[in-house]
């Protein structure tokens, strides 16, 4: 057909132009390293949140340890007593939780930063530099290349850069939606755990001076309620932030890394009909 050789080198010229911009762009972001120095800058600042969250979940455990170990009595109607332990018990056991869940957040972050620097090595930028290049030579002069080149290219930018990206999409995940709730909860447990001493001393006073102690016994379970809440959205939070979200944009970067690197596959490129 009289049209069909125009049409190739048009797929040929626009396909040689992209190879060449993945090449580049590749080779830029590998040597220049801005992905590197936001990413670590990122994740610093969520290890520190984790950090904090971690040592707030610490104090808050030994603060209800010590509240549910100070007995108060409480009558109520018919007889029947209550201790505050009762209501603390089921909090202690989920701050318990809470505390394992930021060690191991606090462990996600601290090995995305061994990562980040182990991708950035010399090593690794030049292995993925000879790599990228072999498969654009390869795509520019025969229009195709090697399957296992293109499996190995896209392995060796995974290392390079999937790390980096997932964080500063967790990163801007978190700004987007999660800075606001982190902020609110970690500020609330806080507060609610240092309240409970004197929620304690007001159901004692209470006892203590034969005054009606339901109000400071409600006082205190709605303080307890409160403060399930609040460490149930600092536990969703990190564990979207260093765990599923991460995870998500990894198998994300793999499947388009592979998709980008594998195209077109064949070795000799498209062929005329006919």
């Amino acid at each position: 057909m009289p049209n069909e050789a125009p049409r190739l080198s048009r797929f040929t010229g626009w396909r040689q132009l992209i190879v060449g911009l993945i090449v580049v762009a590749a080779l830029v972001l590998t040597w220049t390293g801005p992905l590197d120095e936001r990413a670590n800058g990122y994740v610093s600042n969520a290890l520190g949140r984790a950090m904090v969250t971690f040592a707030t979940a610490r104090t808050a455990n030994a603060l209800i340890s010590v509240a549910k170990s100070t007995t108060v009595s409480i009558p109520f109607v018919g007889g029947v007593s209550a201790s505050p332990g009762q209501i603390l018990e089921p909090l202690d056991e989920l701050i318990a939780e809470f505390s394992a869940l930021m060690l191991a957040a606090s462990m996600s972050l601290a090995a995305q930063k061994l990562l980040i620097s182990l991708g950035s090595l010399p090593s690794v930028c030049i292995a993925v530099s000879v790599g990228v290049v072999a498969w654009g030579v390869l795509q520019a002069a025969f229009r195709g290349s090697p399957l296992w080149l293109a499996r190995v290219v896209t392995i060796l930018l995974f290392v390079r850069f999937a790390v980096p990206v997932a964080a500063l999409t967790s990163e801007a995940a978190y700004n987007a939606v999660m800075s606001t709730p982190y902020e609110n909860a970690q500020t609330q447990v806080e507060h609610s755990s240092k309240s409970f001493g004197d929620h304690l001393t007001n159901l004692r006073d209470s006892a203590a001076k034969l005054r009606d102690p339901v109000a400071a016994w409600n006082d205190l379970k709605d303080s307890v309620e409160a403060q399930v809440r609040h460490v149930v959205t600092l536990m969703a939070i990190f564990v979207l932030q260093t765990m599923v979200l991460p995870l998500l944009f990894l198998w994300v970067a793999y499947r388009l890394l592979g998709a980008t690197f594998t195209w077109p596959r064949a070795a000799n490129g498209p062929r005329p009909a006919g």
